[in-house]
C-alpha cells in the first residue's frame, strides 16, 4: 500500500506542476481563446479529481499502518469497482481529448459513457457507504478513515464528469 502510495502522490504532484505550467499558457493566451473559462475549467476539475484519489490512497496507507483486521469481500469488491470505472472515466476524458482536434462530432458517444460511469459509481457509493457503516460500527476510527477514502473516490468522479461536460462544451464551438 506504501509503495501505490507513493506512486499515486508522485503522479499528483506531476500533475499539479503540468496544471500550473498549463494554466499560465491559458492565461498568457486568454485574450485569443473565445472559450478560457471551460479550459481552466477542465484543468481544475482535472487537478481536483487528482487530489482527491491521492487523499483516497493516503486514507488506505493509514488504514493499513492502523492494520485493520480485514476489510469485508463486499466492501473490497466495490472499492475495486470504483477504482475500475475511475480509471475507466479517466481513459474516456482522454479520449474526448484526441477527439476534440481530430474528430468533435465523436465527443457526444464518448459523454454518454463517461455518465454512465459516473452513475454506475454513484451505485457503487451508495452500497459502500452501507457497508462501510455495517462493518465498523464499533469501531470509529476506520469507520471514518474507510468512509472518507470512498467519499472522496466519488468526489473524484464528480470532478472528472464536471471536466467531460466542459470538454463536450469546447467541442459544441468546434463542430
Amino acid at each position: 500500500v506504501k509503495v501505490r502510495y507513493e506512486r499515486i502522490r508522485g503522479i499528483k504532484n506531476n500533475i499539479e506542476d503540468s496544471s500550473v505550467t498549463l494554466m499560465e499558457y491559458v492565461v498568457r493566451v486568454s485574450p485569443a481563446l473565445l472559450l478560457k473559462d471551460n479550459y481552466v475549467s477542465v484543468i481544475n476539475n482535472l487537478l481536483r479529481s487528482t487530489e482527491n484519489c491521492e487523499a483516497a490512497s493516503y486514507r488506505a496507507l493509514v488504514l493499513s499502518n492502523k492494520r485493520v483486521e480485514s476489510i469485508p469481500d463486499m466492501l473490497y469488491a466495490l472499492i475495486e469497482s470504483i477504482i475500475k470505472n475511475l480509471t475507466n472515466m479517466l481513459d474516456s476524458i482522454d479520449t474526448m481529448l484526441t477527439l476534440l482536434s481530430v474528430n468533435p462530432r465523436k465527443i457526444d458517444e464518448t459523454y454518454v459513457e463517461i455518465m454512465k460511469l459516473e452513475s454506475t459509481i454513484d451505485d457503487f457509493y451508495r452500497h459502500a457507504v452501507i457497508e462501510v457503516v455495517k462493518r465498523f460500527d464499533s469501531d470509529v476510527g476506520s469507520l471514518v478513515f474507510f468512509k472518507e477514502l470512498v467519499d472522496k473516490l466519488e468526489d473524484a468522479a464528480d470532478h472528472l464528469k464536471d471536466a467531460s461536460t466542459n470538454i463536450k462544451y469546447i467541442a459544441l464551438h468546434r463542430v
